[in-house]
């Protein structure tokens, strides 16, 4: 059949028209679509607990702009992120032990004053010039003093903690680590004071306490720094500069650099400070200490490792939990100064402390 002109053009332009009809149905379609997508979305989104878009808000808060440098970090940044926080750790170990020995030792020496037994501090006991006649009263009184203060000094320092861990910076891990040493002091107070029979082995000398209820005191003494270590290990998760060191692969890793190696080294450290004769090698002799009068403070100083143990195997407790953590590219860095005064500060007092402060 033969069409004409006019029949084929009209069939032409209905066409056309079909076809611009049919793009904007598809186009209508798909907007359509894409509006019905951002709605349901959005609904999701509202009906989110507000608990999550709070988590959302502050961890956008916790981000610490670094001026000039991306605020990404990646795993390639480990190795310095754990050097640094090794040697903040280290250091601040032993500067926290040092400051958290003394307050106990003081309040002993001035209940001591008041009776008139002339004690003298030295870096590792308070011994008395006036041993005559003690009385049952005086003697609990001035023994008992470190452990209150002990319990005082815990409740503050972890207190303070709990304020600092949410900020940027390493000021968190000097409150960790007073924290740790005050409440160590505390919870572990029973073990070195039996064996060396200073501080509560006094305690318990005068309230003449048998075997079985030592045995106890020690048995509930293990539970508290179990339970301890309990909250340790995620709080010491809660200090990382960057949620890598904190993947579920790397956190035994990071534990370690954070409280074992420490620990362990600081302990060490604490050991030379306690056994070398300072006065000796200040004119240009060695002599060793007795290792023996230092027992109470490195067998209470040991069980920092117990603790460690534990909060590495506490650790699985959080296994299914996401950590939050500072970002801080800025802790890729030591300052030396801070790191210079955590070492020569606890010398020093060392080296103070070995000749006596009498009162």
């Amino acid at each position: 059949m033969s069409l004409d002109g006019d029949d084929f053009s009209s069939e032409n332009e209905n066409a056309f028209s079909s076809g611009n009809r049919n793009r904007k149905s598809r186009r209508y379609s798909k907007d359509r679509a894409r509006r019905s997508a951002l709605i349901a979305d959005e609904a999701d989104s509202l009906t989110k607990s507000s608990d999550t878009r709070l988590r959302v808000d502050e961890d956008r808060e916790r981000m610490i702009i670094n001026p000039g440098k991306s605020l990404k970090s990646s795993a390639k940044d480990l190795p310095k992120y754990y050097r640094s926080i090794f040697l903040y750790s280290w250091g601040f170990f032993i500067l926290a032990y040092a400051m958290v020995y003394l307050p106990g030792k003081i309040a002993s020496a001035f209940l001591a004053s008041l009776s008139s037994r002339g004690p003298v501090i030295y870096h590792h006991k308070i011994l008395f010039t006036n041993v005559v006649g003690w009385e049952r009263g005086d003697a609990l009184s001035i023994f008992t003093a470190p452990l209150v203060v002990d319990f005082l000094q815990s409740v503050l320092y972890t207190t303070v903690f709990l304020a600092l861990k949410r900020i940027e910076g390493y000021w968190k891990i000097l409150a960790f680590w007073f924290m740790f040493h005050s409440s160590l002091r505390l919870t572990g107070c029973v073990l070195p004071g039996i064996v060396s029979g200073e501080e509560f082995g006094y305690v318990a000398g005068w309230l003449y306490m048998n075997s079985a209820v030592l045995f106890i005191l020690l048995f509930l003494s293990i539970l508290a720094m179990l339970g301890l270590s309990a909250l340790l290990s995620k709080w010491a998760m809660e200090c990382a500069f960057s949620k890598h060191m904190v993947m579920k692969k790397k956190r035994q890793e990071y534990l370690f650099f954070y409280l074992g190696l420490p620990a362990l080294s600081g302990i060490l450290l604490i050991a030379l400070f306690h056994g070398v004769d300072w006065s000796a090698l200040s004119i240009g002799q060695f002599k060793v200490n007795d290792w023996w009068a230092s027992a109470h403070e490195l067998t209470l100083l040991g069980q920092a490792l117990l603790m460690y143990g534990a909060a590495a195997a506490f650790v699985l407790w959080y296994k299914e939990q996401e950590i939050m953590c500072q970002r801080d590219l800025r802790m890729q860095k030591i300052n030396p100064l801070v790191m210079g005064l955590s070492i020569l500060l606890p010398l020093f007092g060392r080296i103070v402390l070995g000749e006596g402060w009498f009162w």
